[in-house]
């Protein structure tokens, strides 16, 4: 057994602790996407009949949207486990995470409630009309989980349990195949919820116990009331982040379902379960850079050369996946009968596939700048995707405008306005692109301070 890990070791001494555990989790992640794959692209488009098809994208995401509350407070305190965790001090990181999931548990009640309240107005508009009432709870209990799921990642990641994040990444996918057989012919997008709900709340339930059991001995629980006054000025920059990130998420899918027809939403799921493949990127290298970032730069010591390097590997995959499906979406769709009804879609994977490389990339220098305590980029960042979608909502629900406006000056926007999904996906790549050239631009000028 020796003679064999040997040269495993040796690869993790080359590596590093970064790209070690990257190396890990994404060949895991790849045996998940698989599965993640097959459901997505083989049993969801042959099940669901394409009026659900389209409403699976836009109720997923609207669960991040619902959980923006949660999401805040779970931002927070995977720093500041960090921060304790670098100065050993175990006691105050029991205390932060009894105190985090008191507040999580009364912010979660609060938010099912509103939910349920808005619930009516949300489905007429996203064409929910099947499972109604069962749907709403598994969006409610998605949110829940969708954001309860981070602060378990938040507290393996701050506490280095890094074999475990990667072991939960066999657990999920296997969960979600066995209630999608089960659930989702009978079901329909009800069932699709349920696996998701279900799968998080296994690996939520696997981290948790790992954590009980793995939670260093003999520190009580203290006191960090000391450190509040900077964990509040961490947390508004942190909430003008999620607030914005969550709007972009839900509102561009809510978009394409609300207000085109139900084969182009159906048409735009296909095209995303390809297009989104370099955001598979995300989920191998983000959960071990945050921590090991933050430690370096509470230690005093450069992290520009993990920067560098996470940046450079998300353009490599990216990219070279939007080039492939350049070339060879069309071909890809025609595989299967039941893809080969979207063809004529096949010209959207491309686009989709640069926005998904972009996103991901804003995401890995965003960590980055978070785990440095460095929110520069909140000054170009919010603006450009609050006009994404504030300007992309109220182009498409244009007409509402008409009986305030002067009748020339709606004329003149109306003539730029195309109802379809190539202004919706221009629209989404143009914001990328404008925020890619001043992300380049904030590297670039931390590079030249040597920061």
């Amino acid at each position: 057994m020796e003679r064999l890990l040997a040269p495993l070791r040796v690869l993790r001494a080359k590596l590093g602790t970064l790209w070690w555990h990257t190396f890990l989790m994404f060949c895991v992640c790849r045996l998940g996407d698989v599965v993640n794959l097959y459901i997505a692209m083989v049993l969801v488009p042959d099940v669901l009949q394409e009026a659900e098809l389209g409403s699976v994208i836009p109720l997923t995401k609207l669960a991040v949207l619902i959980g923006t509350p949660l999401g805040i407070i779970g931002q927070t305190g995977r720093k500041y486990i960090s921060v304790f965790l670098v100065a050993g001090d175990y006691g105050k990181i029991r205390r932060l995470l009894r105190d985090l999931g008191i507040i999580s548990s009364i912010v979660s009640v609060a938010i099912v409630l509103v939910f349920l309240v808005c619930w009516p107005a949300i489905q007429e508009r996203l064409k929910v009309t099947s499972h109604t009432h069962l749907t709403a709870i598994l969006i409610a209990a998605t949110a829940i989980v969708t954001c309860w799921l981070p602060m378990a990642t938040m507290a393996a990641q701050g506490l280095k349990g890094f074999y475990k994040l990667t072991a939960s990444q066999i657990v999920r996918p296997v969960v979600r195949l066995t209630v999608i057989l089960v659930a989702l012919a009978g079901l329909q997008v009800a069932g699709y919820l349920l696996a998701n709900v279900l799968s998080m709340a296994f690996v939520l339930a696997f981290l948790v116990v790992g954590l009980v059991r793995h939670f260093p001995k003999g520190f009580a629980s203290r006191d960090y009331r000391l450190h509040v006054p900077e964990m509040f000025r961490y947390t508004w920059p942190i909430a003008a982040l999620v607030i914005v990130q969550s709007l972009q998420v839900a509102i561009e899918p809510w978009i394409v379902r609300q207000r085109l027809p139900l084969g182009d939403s159906a048409g735009y799921y296909i095209a995303v379960m390809f297009g989104d493949i370099p955001r598979w990127v995300a989920p191998a290298m983000l959960p071990f850079m945050f921590p090991l970032v933050s430690e370096r730069f509470e230690r005093g010591d450069s992290t520009r050369g993990l920067h560098l390097q996470s940046l450079g590997f998300v353009l490599l995959v990216g990219l070279g996946m939007s080039l492939f499906l350049f070339f060879f979406g069309e071909w890809l769709l025609n595989l299967r009968p039941a893809w080969a009804e979207y063809s004529a879609y096949a010209a959207f994977m491309c686009p989709l596939s640069v926005i998904a490389t972009a996103d991901v990339l804003f995401n890995t220098h965003i960590t980055h700048e978070n785990a440095c305590r460095r929110f520069r980029y909140l000054r170009f960042y919010v603006p450009i995707l609050l006009c994404d979608v504030g300007l992309l909502y109220g182009a498409m629900g244009w007409a509402l405008f008409k009986k305030w406006l002067p009748i020339d000056i709606w004329n003149t926007v109306e003539a730029f306005i195309h109802r379809d999904l190539t202004f919706i996906l221009t629209f989404m790549l143009v914001a990328r692109l404008v925020l890619a050239a001043f992300v380049g631009l904030d590297v670039i000028r931390k590079r030249s301070r040597g920061v």
